[in-house]
């Protein structure tokens, strides 16, 4: 047997400590008055024999993947796994930028403009899908903008063809929509089951700042209530919902004092995530926030983290922006990067060859930093665009956002609060 690689030791709060395994995303705690057992069991695995406590915990290290068998190579196990995730050929995954517009038109946002899709690329869509589906057994959409809903009855309509289209040919379809959650009412939540949606993102609006800070408060808590609003009947359809708050200090806390309107009882189907969008004395830490919020019944889902970040690298993954063109990504298209579009006859056609194929060739984090690093498995995708700005750092580095020991710890308190099995992550010596 060996220590994984890929296990990161911290001291937790009071009296205990944890093991944590990026690849498995499974750890055990300890009370660290029994750290000098821990540590002798690790440095010792090959010994001729152990005692009863000695085996118990052997078998609860090997069960979390934080002892392996010997032979096992784990750069080249996580290498298939990434491989296999980006070359999944029974999985077409279509994301469909309806437009370049949004009813909020927020200061900070990346896209500014009044593109829209036109029906006749959403029918060249259409054709897309029907050519193509022959080759899977499961197709995964995702309607994005700008704000989707603005084309709230195109999506109904071209979702409930797709419908068809997948029953016909016996093909499972799991569609999600990112949005700000303003624009849903009685007859769009009605139909989201029937369109297969699984799932919500909902992203939190920033507004625009005005001179009169007063009115921008009254304005913001507005806009937030009538969302909060949505989510709950969202959730009253048993639909998930994930909900990224982006928070400024003219935020704040209007948006913590909002989002208390959720009923407890829904709060457990909500998986948060915090942006913070600038630096300030006056607001708590990303990872200070998540854990207010996971007190507050609100989940934070370690679990769902892909190995592959970055779905332009995935073979059968397609980004259409709304004049017909294949991105590598919504952000992308802003910036006027593009692989080819989908012709009237439902084809991809290439035009960008080198930028294309230089996306899908993507390969783990090769970098020396990174291939010993035993974060790897939590951000083992490159981003697509970082590759054409080579300035970019480990994304990990930014205040914004968690960095992965918070968010092992937050995987962690998280479990201590919601979930009713976490014993089993207790280590008794």
């Amino acid at each position: 047997m060996k220590f994984s690689n890929y296990n990161i030791v911290m001291d937790l709060e009071e009296d205990y400590s944890i093991i944590y395994n990026t690849y498995s995303k499974e750890y055990i705690v300890y009370n660290k008055s029994e750290s000098s057992i821990i540590k002798e069991l690790m440095d010792n695995l090959v010994k001729r024999s152990y005692n009863v406590k000695e085996i118990n915990c052997l078998v609860k290290l090997l069960e979390k993947g934080i002892v392996l068998k010997k032979n096992i190579n784990e750069l080249e196990k996580l290498n298939f796994q990434y491989l296999k995730e980006r070359f999944n050929s029974k999985t077409l995954r279509i994301k469909i930028q309806t437009n370049l517009d949004c009813n909020i038109k927020c200061d900070q946002c990346h896209f500014k403009g009044n593109t829209h899709i036109s029906n006749d690329t959403l029918n060249n869509i259409l054709k897309f899908i029907n050519n193509n589906m022959g080759n899977y057994n499961k197709i995964q959409l995702v309607w994005c903008g700008g704000e989707p809903l603005l084309k709230a009855n195109q999506i109904l309509n071209v979702s409930k063809k797709i419908v068809d289209l997948c029953e016909n040919n016996n093909i499972a379809l799991e569609s999600r929509i990112i949005t700000n959650g303003y624009l849903f009412n009685e007859d769009i939540i009605k139909n989201l089951k029937s369109i297969k949606l699984k799932n919500v993102h909902i992203n939190l609006p920033l507004g625009s700042r005005q001179d009169n800070e007063a009115l921008y408060t009254k304005y913001m808590r507005s806009l937030y209530k009538a969302i909060i609003s949505n989510i709950k009947k969202i959730l009253d359809n048993s639909i998930d919902v994930k909900l990224t708050l982006n928070i400024t200090r003219l935020n704040y806390d209007i948006l913590l004092s909002c989002i208390k309107f959720i009923p407890l009882y829904y709060r457990k189907n909500i998986d948060i995530k915090i942006n913070l969008m600038d630096c300030s004395k006056d607001i708590p830490s990303a990872y200070e926030l998540h854990r207010y919020l996971i007190d507050q019944g609100f989940s934070f889902d370690m679990e769902k983290a892909y190995l592959n970040h970055c779905p332009a690298s995935n073979n059968n993954f397609i980004t259409i922006n709304p004049d017909g063109k294949v991105v590598p990504c919504p952000v992308s298209s802003s910036l006027g990067y593009y692989y080819g579009h989908i012709s009237d006859q439902g084809e991809f056609i290439i035009s960008e060859e080198e930028l294309y194929y230089r996306h899908k060739n993507m390969a783990l984090n090769n970098k020396e930093k990174c291939i010993n690093c035993a974060y790897l498995p939590l951000h083992s995708g490159n981003c697509a665009m970082a590759k054409e700005n080579t300035l970019i750092k480990c994304p990990y580095n930014n205040h914004h956002f968690l960095n992965p020991k918070e968010k092992i710890l937050l995987h962690y308190y998280n479990d201590l609060k919601h979930k009713e099995n976490f014993k089993e992550n207790i280590l008794e010596l």
